[in-house]
C-alpha cells in the first residue's frame, strides 16, 4: 500500500467560461469543485493504475466537509486529522477559448500544535502498515514544518521507501533525514536550498527526466524484492547525477564493470552507502567521492570512498539507513557477503563483496 501524506490540502473551485475578457463581467460559468494538494493528486493518479493507496491529511470547517464528500465520490481512500480552522481554498478561472487558467489562492490556514502532534502519532502507525510513504506539497505553517522530516525518519526506522516531493524551508530538514527518493523540480531545489544550478535547458531537462525515471522505478518496479542488475545500475547512475547537483566543488567518480554474470539483485541495496558519501561530503576544493562497482564471474565488488566533514559525522551520528542496509544483507545474502567500513576522520571507505556462486 502507498501512503500519500498532504499537510496543505485545499478545495479548488473551478469556474469554466467560454471566454474571459479583462475588466468585463462574466456570468453563469460551469462550476466544478475538486480536492487539491499534491498528495491527494498522487492518490488520484495511483488509483488509475489499480494500486492501493491512502491519502492522509488535515481537514477542517465546511471546506473540509466538501473535500471528504468528493473524495468518497471519487473512491479515494483517505483519513484525516480534524482541525479547528477552515481548510484553505482556491478559485481557478478557466478560459476555454484561449485554453488558459488563472488561480487565486485563499489564505494559508493555521494548524494548532496539538493537531500537528496528533498527526504525527497517527502517521507513525500508518507508516508501519505501508510499503511506500509519499510526502508531497508545501507546509502551511511553522507548526507543520517538522511533520515530513519526522515521517521520513519513521519510514527509515521501519525500512519503508520514502518519497520526498516538497519545497520550502523544511526541505533541508527532509533531506537530512535521508529520504529514499528526492523528487523536486529545478526551481524548487534552487529556491528552497539556495543552490546555484546551471540553467542550460538541455541540462535541466536531463535532470528532470532522471527525477521522473527515478520515481517511476521506485514506485512501480520494486513490487519484486529483486530487480534486474542493469536496472539497478541505471538507478545508481541516476541517483549519483541527482545528488551531484547539490554539490559545487566535490570531485565525483563512478567506475563500473559488469560482465553480465549476475541477473538480479536486491533492489536499492547499495543506495545507503552512496547516500552517506554525499551526506558527509564537506563540498570543498579537496573533497571527493570515488564509487566503484565490479561484477565478474558471479561476484560483486562494490566500494565507496569519500572525504568527510568530521562535524557533520557527529551531527548525523546514528545511521538508521546503514542499520537497515545491514539487515537487508542478512535477509537476502546470509553467509554470502562481506561488508567493512573504515573511518580515519578525514576519509571514509565502505566495501561490500557478495558471492552469488553460493545458492
Amino acid at each position: 500500500m502507498i501512503l500519500s501524506v498532504t499537510i496543505h490540502p485545499l478545495l479548488e473551485r473551478r469556474l469554466l467560461y467560454n471566454k474571459i475578457s479583462l475588466g468585463a463581467h462574466h456570468r453563469n460559468p460551469i462550476e466544478e469543485l475538486k480536492p487539491g494538494g499534491k498528495g491527494i493528486n498522487v492518490c488520484r493518479q495511483i488509483n488509475k493504475f489499480g494500486i492501493r493507496s491512502l491519502a492522509y491529511t488535515f481537514l477542517g470547517g465546511n471546506n473540509g466537509k466538501v473535500i471528504k464528500h468528493i473524495l468518497s465520490e471519487e473512491k479515494i481512500d483517505f483519513t484525516f486529522i480534524q482541525t479547528k480552522n477552515e481548510t484553505r481554498y482556491s478559485v481557478i478561472t478557466i478560459d476555454e477559448t484561449n485554453r488558459s487558467a488563472t488561480t487565486f489562492f485563499g489564505p494559508d490556514y493555521i494548524i494548532l500544535p496539538g493537531e500537528a502532534d496528533e498527526f504525527k502519532i497517527k502517521l507513525e502507525k500508518m507508516i508501519r502498515n505501508c510499503e511506500i510513504a509519499v510526502f508531497s506539497g508545501s507546509s502551511p505553517c511553522k507548526e507543520t514544518n517538522s511533520i515530513f522530516p519526522f515521517g521520513i525518519e519513521i519510514a527509515n526506522k521501519y525500512d519503508k521507501i520514502s518519497v520526498c516531493d516538497t519545497y520550502g524551508i523544511h526541505l533541508k530538514d527532509c533531506i537530512d533525514q535521508s529520504p529514499t527518493i528526492l523528487h523536486n523540480n529545478i526551481s524548487e531545489i534552487k529556491n528552497s536550498l539556495n543552490i546555484s544550478l546551471n540553467d542550460e535547458k538541455e541540462k535541466s531537462a536531463r535532470i528532470v527526466a532522471r527525477l521522473s525515471e527515478f520515481l517511476r522505478y521506485s514506485l512501480y518496479d520494486l513490487a519484486q524484492d529483486k530487480v534486474p542488475v542493469e536496472k539497478e545500475i541505471q538507478l545508481l547512475k541516476d541517483y549519483i547525477e541527482l545528488e551531484s547537483i547539490r554539490l559545487n566543488h566535490t570531485k565525483i567518480k563512478f567506475r563500473l564493470e559488469d560482465d553480465g554474470s549476475v541477473n538480479k539483485i536486491a533492489s536499492l541495496l547499495m543506495i545507503p552507502l552512496i547516500e552517506n558519501a554525499f551526506k558527509y561530503s564537506p563540498d570543498n576544493s579537496s573533497a571527493y567521492i570515488d564509487i566503484q562497482l565490479y561484477i565478474k564471474r558471479r561476484k560483486l565488488v562494490f566500494s565507496v570512498e569519500n572525504s568527510v566533514d568530521p562535524d557533520r559525522q557527529l551531527e548525523h551520528k546514528g545511521g538508521i539507513g546503514l542499520s537497515n542496509f545491514k539487515k537487508r544483507l542478512e535477509l537476502y545474502y546470509p553467509d554470502k557477503y562481506e561488508y567493512t567500513a573504515e573511518n580515519n576522520e578525514t576519509v571514509y571507505t565502505a566495501r561490500l563483496n557478495i558471492d552469488f556462486l553460493w545458492k
